[in-house]
């Protein structure tokens, strides 16, 4: 996490165009591609006021994990409230308070917890346009929806991929433009603004795509097949236990996408354009790639078992 915590100290100390400079020429003059110019500029945003008041300090960095983290089991709880039952909720949120691949994961300082919780902000909030659900301020909606897509974006470059189910689901859902104007002016008004102030050097992303070949495609769809076994494992001795409870979670998960796509085609979606995304691209590391696809997993896991072992 050492090029996160660096981006945060150059924003402190208004080097950041140095930083990228500096950090440009070590992955170019480097044998093999290890990494892009520069992170998006979201989390080091977030650790920054953090390096302000106490410096170098990875426990409160970890610290901040951990709190979003809980937000993030805050926004599951009350998010769907009008899908699932509170049993079943319940149920949900046990699943990732006490997961302990997430516990482990929350001893590290990167981007991939702040983006779960974003990135599913902005699904729950899309779910709620998509489904025609009244809404009290629908400018206002809007713009927080926007701006929710904005702060994913700004965590992982993946993140824009909330974009086209926005567009959609407004078309849609009673062609509700106000609202796709207003999330569009909460989209875009931070990203030019961010990239007025911040050097961009996203576009060394692009550059590592050359990298893709058939083989790549073929290897990652064998890998993110039976990537989730890491998820249910109680610890890294014991994937095969993952993997079997991975794979007793499917034929619930096949039951609740088969009876409940139509209302929740959204999730899907986005799911859909995730994996298709870290199946194309030519690097791998790990199940924090697919995080953002976990909510959706469960979620369908959890409709499967009503509708198969429910009265």
């Amino acid at each position: 996490f050492s090029a996160y915590i660096m981006q945060a100290m150059s924003v402190v100390d208004g080097t950041a165009e140095e930083f990228v400079q500096r950090n440009r020429f070590a992955m170019e003059a480097s044998s093999e591609a290890i990494g892009p110019v520069a992170y998006p500029w979201g989390f080091p945003l977030l650790l920054a006021p953090v390096y302000a008041l106490v410096g170098l300090a990875l426990f409160v960095f970890k610290l901040l994990e951990v709190i979003l983290y809980q937000l993030f089991l805050f926004v599951l709880w009350f998010g769907l409230a009008d899908r699932l039952t509170k049993a079943e909720r319940l149920a949900v949120l046990a699943i990732f308070a006490f997961n302990p691949f997430m516990l482990r994961f929350s001893n590290n300082v990167l981007s991939d917890i702040p983006f779960l919780l974003f990135s599913t902000i902005s699904l729950l909030m899309i779910d709620r346009v998509a489904r025609n659900l009244v809404l009290k301020n629908v400018a206002g909606f809007g713009v927080v929806l926007g701006l929710m897509v904005a702060a994913a974006f700004f965590m992982r470059s993946n993140g824009v991929l909330l974009l086209p189910i926005l567009v959609l689901a407004c078309w849609l859902a009673d062609r509700r433009y106000r609202i796709l104007m207003a999330g569009l002016l909460g989209f875009a008004v931070p990203v030019l603004l961010l990239s007025s102030v911040l050097p961009d050097a996203q576009g060394s992303y692009v550059d590592q795509l050359r990298a893709i070949s058939v083989n790549s495609v073929w290897a990652n769809l064998l890998y993110y097949a039976k990537l989730l076994q890491d998820f249910f494992a109680p610890s890294t001795d014991l994937r095969h236990l993952g993997l079997l409870v991975y794979l007793l979670t499917l034929p619930f998960v096949g039951a609740g996408v088969y009876m409940h796509w139509r209302g929740s085609w959204g999730f899907l979606l986005y799911a859909g354009l995730t994996l298709a995304l870290f199946v194309a691209w030519p690097f791998q590391q790990g199940l924090r790639f697919l995080f953002p696809l976990l909510p959706v997993y469960i979620y369908f896991g959890v409709l499967g078992c009503r509708e198969l072992l429910g009265p």
